[in-house]
């Protein structure tokens, strides 16, 4: 059943992306952090300093990565997997997103980070509970992709969607 206003976009039609081109982004994104910290990592020490090295090296490339990655999306409605694949980011209808629009899809799809940082900052059990609710949240609200609309939870909260580049006016 379809929101009321909102066309159902389906298949190939709309240009809507489902799961599988959002995977691949994420695939990209893994592939860059760990092909970046394998080359910081290479000929150094000790087979067990390279692994608690490149262990070290790999989480500390994805705190830091990640949220610069995440940001660049969030900017610019496609960051480097994105791009890779001909998909980005816009309003449910179709057309181009707004910055401010992207970036409320960035902090609706982080929020479980914002919350962790809070509740750590402020010393809140309870914000921190929140942050794993939202987390889960935003984790099950990922499959709504399947649906008819092809949109995540954030996509649906946001009013966005993944297109085909070619396909945003």
């Amino acid at each position: 059943m379809s929101e009321p206003g909102l066309r159902v976009f389906t298949g190939a039609a709309g240009g809507r992306i489902g799961l599988g081109r959002r995977a691949a982004t994420g695939a990209i994104l893994g592939g860059l952090v760990g092909a970046e910290m394998h080359d910081a990592d290479r000929g150094k020490g000790i087979a067990a300093g390279c692994l608690i090295g490149a262990a070290a090296g790999f989480a500390l490339g994805v705190a830091l990565v990640s949220p610069l990655y995440s940001l660049w999306e969030g900017l610019t409605g496609a960051a480097a997997g994105k791009r890779f694949l001909g998909i980005m980011i816009a309003n449910a209808d179709g057309s181009r997103a707004s910055v401010l629009r992207l970036m409320g899809r960035y902090l609706i799809k982080k929020s479980y980070v914002i919350l962790l940082l809070m509740g750590l900052v402020l010393g809140s059990s309870g914000l921190r509970g929140l942050c794993a609710l939202a987390g889960l949240a935003i984790f099950a609200g990922c499959f709504f992709v399947l649906s008819a609309h092809r949109q995540a939870l954030h996509d649906k909260l946001a009013r966005t969607a993944v297109f085909k580049a070619d396909n945003i006016r």
